[in-house]
């Protein structure tokens, strides 16, 4: 690796998170890509996030910085005002890389035009560690490669501890919006979507730590409203840039997906959000097929 090589600034946000930072940052140090620099911003951690990380300090690549509490966007924004690099990596406090995870999207951004390179992902059980699936993706070339802004639009199948981004890039569309408690990372990719192309590698290069399902249930109604907040935005930010029947048709997939979270214990409510997706979208075969499941298991014809 030469002196021209270009510098990658990883930010790293986190907020009690003591259990795996320090697995999170050990996978960055172990790169074989050397040419790095690591900004940890601690946004306000109550437990002894401060003490984990005090071996680390002593590495002149890695700086930490301390703020009070404001949110995962802010500390993200706050790296960014930090970075130095001609790309900015995103890695959250409990996820880890492959060793050669900046080694290859370097490779994959520098020969070509493209602003963001992202890759798949295997899971692991956010208790355990242990290895639960590897995620494969879409069967779908076009949501992988090139301009993915159509398809980004239904949902963010991008894990954001994947993405690598020119720098440039986030200068030209703007920084991640604060305003936005959960998702920011889809509101900013949203918006690099309608300018820049993105490649993909296609091997799990992050280890995504799942967090425990009773957390998730109960992040889940806030995390519908935050969705609905940012694709609105998102669709007033770019007027004329989708049909209006295209506008239904993403909001009749978020309502399966809702359908299907609610299907586990609250029939009247995934009944609605079926009928929702069925009427905003009739030819959406998985609304038909989440209703026709709800009965099935109401009259004990299938097991939930």
């Amino acid at each position: 690796m030469d002196d021209n090589s270009p510098l990658v600034s990883v930010i790293v946000p986190t907020f009690n998170c003591r259990d795996f930072i320090v697995q999170a940052l050990q996978s960055i140090l172990n790169q074989t890509y050397p040419k790095i620099e690591v900004i940890v911003i601690d946004d306000g951690s109550t437990d002894d996030t401060q003490s984990v990380l005090s071996p680390f300090r002593r590495d002149k690549r890695i700086k930490y910085f301390y703020q009070s509490n404001a949110g995962q966007a802010a500390a993200r924004n706050k790296g960014l005002s930090l970075a130095n690099g001609t790309y900015i990596a995103f890695l959250d406090a409990d996820d880890q890389w492959q060793p050669t995870k900046i080694a290859k999207q370097i490779a994959q951004l520098s020969h070509s035009r493209n602003g963001v390179v992202y890759s798949n992902f295997q899971i692991i059980d956010g208790v355990t560690g242990k290895s639960i699936a590897y995620h494969r993706g879409t069967r779908y070339e076009q949501l992988r490669y090139g301009k993915v802004t159509y398809w980004l639009s239904f949902f963010n199948f991008i894990p954001f501890s994947s993405v690598m981004v020119r720098r440039d890039c986030i200068q030209k569309v703007g920084s991640l919006d604060d305003r936005i408690k959960m998702g920011d990372d889809w509101d900013l990719l949203l918006r690099l979507s309608v300018y820049f192309r993105f490649d993909f590698v296609d091997e799990p290069l992050l280890i995504y730590r799942m967090g425990r399902a009773q957390q998730l249930s109960a992040n889940m109604s806030k995390r519908f409203e935050q969705q609905d907040l940012i694709i609105q935005k998102f669709f007033i930010s770019f007027p004329g840039l989708f049909s209006k029947r295209h506008i239904r048709r993403t909001a009749s997939v978020r309502y399966c997906f809702r359908g299907r979270f609610y299907s586990h214990h609250d029939f009247k409510k995934s009944l609605y959000l079926y009928l929702e997706a069925f009427r905003l979208n009739p030819t959406n075969l998985v609304a038909i097929k989440g209703i026709i499941r709800l009965f099935a298991i109401q009259l004990g014809l299938k097991h939930n």
